[in-house]
């Protein structure tokens, strides 16, 4: 696999137990610490490189901003002797969800893996409107507002 090492989880321990594992691992640190995290994203997607870091940052970039990005793993809370278990175990039992792109969390002995796969809209909205139509007794389209100001369901039809 390939990896992009945030600077501030390129501790030496961990770059060296990737490498003799044969992997491919890059560090930030090396002529890339003062680029902002967009960048580094952008370089770890440009890589095809798993980005692997300390900083919480990179969720909202990636959940709230939904920036393209490769796997994103954020070891938390760990020295680096137990980061580079984490990632030795992590590579060994999850490797699916490396490829597949996830945001994984791995704080002590826990494992959080969430997809950031977008479901698709148009697929999603169809279903929605053939589940509400065929619950309901009478033609017309069921409507709501999330609007502080008018917060109600209603039938238009």
């Amino acid at each position: 696999m390939r990896f992009l090492l945030d600077v501030c989880a390129a501790s030496r321990t961990l770059f060296r137990s990737l490498s003799d594992a044969g992997h491919d691992d890059f560090s930030s640190a090396d002529g890339y610490a003062h680029y902002p995290d967009e960048d580094l994203l952008s370089l770890a997607l440009a890589q095809r490189r798993v980005l692997i870091t300390k900083d919480k940052d990179f969720g909202k970039l990636v959940f709230v901003r939904r920036l393209p990005h490769p796997c994103i793993i954020r070891l938390a809370g760990m020295s680096p002797i137990e980061q580079s278990v984490a990632m030795r175990e992590l590579i060994r039992n999850d490797v699916g969800s490396i490829q597949e792109g996830a945001m994984i969390v791995v704080t002590g002995g826990r494992v959080r893996i969430r997809s950031t796969k977008i479901p698709d809209a148009t697929k999603f909205s169809s279903r929605m409107k053939k589940i509400v139509l065929s619950n309901f007794p009478f033609s017309g389209l069921l409507y709501f507002s999330t609007s502080p100001s008018w917060s109600q369901g209603g039938i238009v039809g």
